[in-house]
């Protein structure tokens, strides 16, 4: 079974949650607290509470929207967003953005191609946005028009700084087995002119991304000589990629005086002891980064999955299966977990 590593993976481009200032109800404040505890059940029930009492409705569609979201309830996600995009004020400008961001999903999760795009259209009449670009360029490069694809790359890449961008062009790629066209944008990320510690990480996860870890290790160690803190978890990654677990321990060990992200340093440690055959050793780091007080939804996801796999490792494949099934039940939308959990039914 394949393990899930640290969280290296791309900034968010949208918030779960958002208040709506002074005027929010305490249902409206519970909801966004159970959406962003990943409590979607929960959340949806109390923004639904909130509009049936007409109670902060465009903010409380707009989570309720997402919460249909998480659950896969996209049919009713995409009546929630919409109507909170009619509830929005004329100059709302940025919520109404973000409202079309979590439309565009709901409406390509149904697979409305058109009206998915027509959503990022929307965005981009108010001006160029590079992460509307990107989405709609994946979208279409999913949807089989490469050329208008690329066009959007080229949009979102037109004088930009922003690493994350390069990243997620090249992630678009590689889901449909298109690396080559995908590199191409990260060699230009690394066009991006160095200078200080956040360059020499952002130009160490390129390298990372394009497996050249000799180069990704120069990178990061620099960065952490010069203070980045957010270098040493992927330093971790790219020494356990070298086969060097004793150095990838001592990265993790390190940052853990961070309680900001020391979910994600246990999770490195497990995988560390997954890679020694520790497995005992790893299901007590497991536990100790899901008890951590700021664990991130996709930290707890990636601790879980390692769950499954350090079970596996020990053959203890009965409890594999309950925490698989579990997990799925979670996360539904997880493709790799679900495989992973059939072939545990089916030993």
């Amino acid at each position: 079974m394949k393990i899930k590593k640290t969280g290296i993976a791309l900034a968010a481009a949208l918030l779960l949650a958002a208040g709506c200032g002074k005027d929010s109800s305490a249902q409206y404040d519970a909801g966004a607290e159970a959406l962003e505890a990943g409590n979607y059940a929960e959340a949806r029930t109390q923004f639904e509470a909130c509009i049936s009492a007409g109670e902060s409705l465009a903010q409380a569609y707009r989570g309720a929207g997402i919460a249909c979201l998480r659950q896969q309830d996209y049919a009713q996600a995409e009546t929630y967003l919409q109507q909170g995009l009619e509830e929005l004020s004329s100059g709302n400008k940025s919520t109404r953005r973000d409202i079309l961001f979590y439309l565009a999903q709901a409406q390509t999760q149904q697979g409305k191609i058109q009206e998915a795009e027509a959503s990022y259209d929307q965005i981009l009449s108010d001006g160029d946005n590079a992460q509307a670009y990107v989405l709609k360029g994946r979208l279409l490069l999913h949807s089989g028009d490469e050329a208008k694809a690329e066009d959007c790359f080229e949009r979102a890449v037109k004088d930009c700084t922003d690493y994350d961008i390069y990243i997620d062009i090249f992630q678009a790629y590689n889901d449909v087995r298109r690396n080559a066209d995908g590199t191409k944008y990260l060699e230009k990320a690394l066009e991006i002119e160095q200078g200080t510690a956040e360059d020499n990480y952002q130009h160490g996860r390129v390298y990372y991304y394009l497996r050249d870890y000799e180069n990704a290790r120069e990178c990061l160690s620099q960065a952490v000589t010069d203070g980045s803190r957010e270098a040493m978890l992927l330093l971790g990654q790219v020494y356990l990629e070298l086969d060097d677990a004793s150095s990838a321990r001592a990265m993790y060990q390190n940052y853990l005086t961070d309680e900001e992200r020391a979910a994600e340093a246990y999770n490195g440690l497990a995988l560390c002891d997954l890679a020694e055959g520790a497995y005992d050793s790893a299901l007590e780091n497991i536990s100790q980064g899901l008890a951590c007080r700021n664990i991130s939804d996709e930290q707890k996801q990636n601790l879980l999955f390692n769950e499954i796999a350090a079970y596996e490792y020990k053959m203890d494949f009965a409890t594999a299966e309950t925490k698989a099934a579990a997990y799925v039940e979670q996360y539904p939308d997880d493709e790799r977990a679900a495989r992973e959990y059939i072939f545990l039914q089916n030993r």
